[in-house]
C-alpha cells in the first residue's frame, strides 16, 4: 500500500526543469557571431561540467536584462564569458552588478586589453585557447565553491517585538518545524533514494560529469556513508546547502532521506564522541565570509538566539579557523570575515548533536567537528579585531528548550502524532502561505495514495490550498469528497465536524452567509466542548454574523472562541491573532475604537511573531492598525 512517506516527487521534475537554478552558480557566454557548430557544442558540454547551469547569448541586451531580472535573488551568483567585440561601456554597464563574480574574455585580438583589465577588477584572464579558458574557470571555480559553499544560512530568534524581528522569528521556527518533519518520518530508504535519483537525473540530464557522481552514488551509497558523502564537495553539498540556505523545503524534499541518514549518523558519532572528552566544555571555530546584512543581524542580536541553517563544519584549533576566514574572501567582492566561536556543554540535554568526524570524512586529515543543522546557540558576544581585519562572534550552546517560541513549536508538534509525513510537510506550506507548493505536494501524494484515510486528508488539504487560491468551487469539491470518505468509513465526530467546519468557511467566502453558519452549527453538534475545532467554528460564526452586520453576535461568538483557544493552544498561536482581527472589526462597528485599535493591535503582534513575512495577513492587519490609529486619533 502506497503511502504519503513514499510519495515519489515526480512533481520536482516538470517544476524545476527549465525555469530554476538549483545551484548558487550560473555561467553566461556572450558572443554575437555563437553558431551551434561541433567545435562550439563540446565547449558548452565541457563548461556545463564545471558549472551546470550554462546560457548562451548573442545579444547583449538580452544578456543584461538576464542580469538584471538576477539582481534580487540573493543566492545566485554569475561567472561571465565575454567575446572581445562587446564595447567597454557595456562592461562598465554591468561590471558592479553583486551577483557578478567573475569575466573571463575569450576569443580577444584587442589591444587594449590590458587597459580593460586595469579598470574592470573581475576580469579573472584573456584567453585565446578554448581549453586553456575551460581549465582556468575550472581552477578558479572550485576555489569559489570551496568559499562559497562553506557560508552558511542563518536564522535569528529575538525577544523583542519589533515588526523584521518578529517577521525573522516565525521563519526561525518553521525552520526548525520542517526538521521536525522530515527527521521524525517514517523512513523508507529505498524508494526516497530513488526518488532523489530520478530528481537529480533530470537536473543534470546534459551533464555528464556529474551525472557519473549521481551513478556513483546510486552504486555505493549507504547509510554509514552519509557523513562522508556530505564532505566530499560534490553536487550534493552545494545543491543541498543551497536549499537549506534559502529554506527552499520544497526542494529539499527529495533530500530527506540523505538528511534523515546524515542526522542518524551524527547523532551515533555524537554518544562515541562525548565519551572521548576529558573536559565538559569544549571550543571550536569556524572561519568564513559573510554577507553585510548577516553580519549586521548578528551585531544587532547580541544575547539573542541564532541557529545555523545547515550542518555546521568546524575546527577544535583557531588558528585553522582564522586561516579559513583569511582565506575566505580572496576575489569574493563585499563581503567581510568572520571568526564564530563555538562553546559547547557537553552536559546539554535536549540539544542537536555534534562529533568529530574525521575518520568519516572525505577529508580525514582534518580536524574536523560537525555540528548538526538547526543548532541553537546564543549570541554571546560580537567584536573586530583591528590587527587581524577579523570579526570575532562568540556563541554559547542551547537546549532546544531554551527559545521562547517552544509553547508554540510543541504545540504543533503534538498535531504531528503519531508519526510525521509529508502530509505534515504540506500543511506547514500552507501556514507559510506556500499554497501552490502545498497544492503541488498534496496532489502528488493523493495521485499515489491507496490509504482512505490519507486520501481524506488530501482532500481536506487540497480544499484548503484551493480556498486561499480563490478557487472555491474547486475547494467545495474537494472537501465534499473527503466528508464522502468520512461517511463511508464511519470516521469520528470531531473529523466529520473539522470537515463542515472548512464547508462552512469556503460558504463564507462565497458570500453564502447563510449556508456557511448552517454548516457550522453541524460542527458545533459534533465537537465536545472545549475542542480547538470550536474555537475555528465560533470565530467563523463571528465572522459571518460580522457580514450580516449583526456585530453583537458576532463580537459574541468571537469571544467564546478566545475563550476556548485559551484552554487549547498556545496565547500566540496564529489562530488567536484572527479571533482578535475579527473581535476588532466587531468592535469598530459598534463604534468602540480603542477596542478596536487593542486588538487590531494584538492581531498584528501575534501575525508577526508566527507568520512568514511575505504572508498577507501580516500586510492586512497593518493597513488595519494605520487606519485605526487614524480615526481613535482624529476623535
Amino acid at each position: 500500500m502506497a503511502s504519503c512517506t513514499e510519495a515519489s516527487m515526480n512533481w520536482h521534475h516538470s517544476r524545476f526543469r527549465v525555469t530554476q537554478n538549483l545551484e548558487s552558480y550560473q555561467l553566461l557566454w556572450l558572443d554575437q557571431n555563437m553558431t551551434e557548430t561541433q567545435e562550439n557544442l563540446v565547449i558548452q558540454k565541457k563548461l556545463r561540467g564545471v558549472i551546470n547551469q550554462l546560457k548562451v547569448f548573442n545579444k547583449m541586451k538580452n544578456c543584461e536584462g538576464h542580469l538584471l531580472n538576477l539582481s534580487s535573488a540573493a543566492d545566485e551568483k554569475v561567472v561571465l564569458i565575454i567575446a572581445d567585440q562587446f564595447s567597454r561601456e557595456f562592461l562598465a554597464l554591468i561590471h558592479d552588478l553583486k551577483q557578478l563574480c567573475a569575466i573571463y574574455v575569450y576569443g580577444t585580438t584587442l589591444e587594449c586589453i590590458d587597459e580593460w583589465r586595469r579598470q574592470f577588477s573581475k576580469i579573472r584572464g584573456v584567453f585565446y585557447d578554448s581549453e586553456e579558458m575551460i581549465n582556468r574557470i575550472k581552477k578558479d571555480q572550485y576555489l569559489r565553491e570551496k568559499v562559497h559553499e562553506k557560508s552558511i544560512g542563518i536564522s535569528i530568534y529575538n525577544l523583542n517585538h519589533n515588526e523584521g524581528l518578529e517577521q525573522r522569528n516565525a521563519m526561525f521556527m518553521h525552520f526548525q518545524l520542517f526538521l521536525e518533519i522530515i527527521l521524525n518520518m517514517k523512513p523508507t530508504p529505498e524508494k526516497t533514494k530513488k526518488e532523489l535519483l530520478d530528481f537529480l537525473r533530470v537536473m543534470y540530464r546534459d551533464n555528464d560529469e556529474q551525472l557519473r557522481v549521481i551513478n556513483e552514488f546510486d552504486r555505493n551509497y549507504s547509510m554509514d556513508r552519509a557523513v562522508w558523502w556530505y564532505t566530499k564537495y560534490t553536487l550534493f553539498y552545494s545543491f543541498l546547502n543551497k536549499a537549506l540556505r534559502n529554506h527552499d523545503f520544497d526542494i529539499l524534499t527529495p533530500f530527506r532521506f540523505f538528511i534523515r541518514d546524515l542526522f542518524k549518523q551524527l547523532s551515533d558519532e555524537h554518544q562515541k564522541y562525548l565519551g572521548t572528552l576529558t573536559k565538559p566544555i569544549i571550543q571550536v571555530y569556524r572561519g568564513q565570509a559573510i554577507s553585510e546584512e548577516e553580519l549586521k543581524l548578528i551585531k544587532d542580536n547580541v544575547g539573542e538566539y541564532i541557529s545555523m541553517n545547515s550542518f555546521l563544519s568546524t575546527t577544535t584549533r583557531r588558528d585553522i579557523g582564522e586561516l579559513f576566514a583569511e582565506s575566505s574572501t580572496t576575489g569574493i567582492g563585499s563581503v567581510k570575515r568572520i571568526l564564530f566561536e563555538f562553546h559547547i556543554d557537553s552536559h546539554m540535554t535536549n540539544s542537536k548533536p555534534f562529533a568529530d568526524i574525521r575518520h568519516l570524512s572525505h577529508f580525514a586529515e582534518e580536524d574536523e567537528v560537525l555540528i548538526c543543522l538547526g543548532t541553537i546557540f546564543r549570541i554571546k558576544d560580537m567584536n573586530f579585531n583591528d590587527q587581524q581585519n577579523l570579526w570575532i562572534a562568540k556563541l554559547e550552546l542551547c537546549s532546544s528548550d531554551d527559545f521562547a517560541l517552544k509553547e508554540i513549536f510543541e504545540h504543533e508538534k503534538t498535531l504531528m502524532q503519531p508519526t510525521p509525513s509529508l502530509l505534515h510537510l504540506g500543511k506547514l506550506l500552507g501556514n507559510m502561505g506556500s499554497y501552490e507548493k502545498q497544492k503541488t505536494l498534496i496532489q502528488q501524494i493523493l495521485n499515489e495514495s491507496e490509504d482512505a484515510l490519507e486520501k481524506e486528508n488530501c482532500y481536506l488539504l487540497l480544499g484548503q490550498s484551493a480556498r486561499f487560491l480563490k478557487d472555491y468551487d474547486m475547494a467545495l469539491e474537494n472537501n465534499f469528497k473527503c466528508l464522502e470518505l468520512q461517511e463511508k468509513a464511519g470516521v469520528d465526530d470531531v473529523n466529520i465536524g473539522q470537515t463542515y467546519i472548512t464547508i462552512a468557511e469556503v460558504h463564507f467566502l462565497k458570500l453564502e452567509f447563510d449556508l456557511s453558519l448552517e454548516y457550522a452549527k453541524k460542527s458545533l453538534i459534533l465537537v465536545p466542548e472545549d475542542h480547538l475545532l470550536r474555537a475555528n467554528t465560533y470565530r467563523l460564526m463571528g465572522k459571518t454574523h460580522s457580514k450580516k452586520a449583526e456585530y453583537e453576535l458576532s463580537l459574541d461568538c468571537c469571544k467564546k472562541a478566545l475563550e476556548v483557544q485559551q484552554k487549547t493552544m498556545p496565547k500566540d498561536d496564529k489562530d488567536v491573532g484572527l479571533t482578535y482581527y475579527w473581535m476588532a472589526v466587531a468592535y469598530e462597528n459598534m463604534n468602540s475604537y480603542s477596542m478596536a485599535l487593542e486588538c487590531f493591535k494584538e492581531s498584528l503582534r501575534i501575525s508577526r511573531k508566527t507568520l512568514p513575512p511575505t504572508h498577507e495577513n501580516i500586510r492586512i492587519f497593518e493597513e488595519h492598525v494605520k487606519r485605526m490609529e487614524a480615526k481613535v486619533n482624529i476623535i
